[in-house]
C-alpha cells in the first residue's frame, strides 16, 4: 500500500503530465495549427495566438469534423496588407480555399475585419 509520501509524489506526477498535456495541446491548436492552415492557404501568417476571437471544434465519430478559428485582424500586419492591396484592411474581404489532400479542406476568410479560419474533414 502506497505511503501518504509516495501517494503525493505519484499525484504531482500525474497533475504535471495533465498540464504538459494540457498546454501542448492548446499551443498546438491556438498557435501551429492555424498557422500551418494560414501558411498553406495564403502563403504567410496574418493572424497570431494574440488576436484569437473563438475556436471550435467538433468530430463525429466516423472521421468527419471540423475546426473554426476567428481572429481580430491587424491591420498592420504587412502580409495581410498585401492581400487587400489598395484597400484598407478593415473594409477589405476576400475568401480563399484549398484541398490539402482528399477529404481535407481548408480555408480562409476576410470579412469585417475578422480573419476566420478553418479545416474541414469528410
Amino acid at each position: 500500500m502506497f505511503e501518504r509520501k509516495n501517494l503525493a509524489v505519484l499525484l504531482g506526477i500525474v497533475g504535471c503530465l495533465a498540464a504538459a498535456t494540457w498546454l501542448y495541446d492548446r499551443h498546438y491548436f491556438v498557435v501551429r495549427w492555424p498557422s500551418n492552415v494560414q501558411q498553406e492557404v495564403l502563403g504567410a501568417t496574418v493572424a497570431t495566438a494574440g488576436s484569437l476571437i473563438s475556436e471550435e471544434r467538433d468530430f463525429s465519430s466516423n472521421g468527419e469534423g471540423f475546426t473554426k478559428w476567428r481572429y481580430q485582424a491587424d491591420p498592420s500586419a504587412s502580409a495581410l496588407r498585401r492581400l487587400c492591396g489598395e484597400v484598407a484592411v478593415a473594409t477589405c474581404s476576400f475568401s480563399r480555399s484549398r484541398r490539402v489532400k482528399e477529404g481535407v479542406d481548408v480555408s480562409v476568410t476576410l470579412s469585417g475585419g475578422v480573419l476566420t479560419i478553418e479545416e474541414w474533414w469528410h
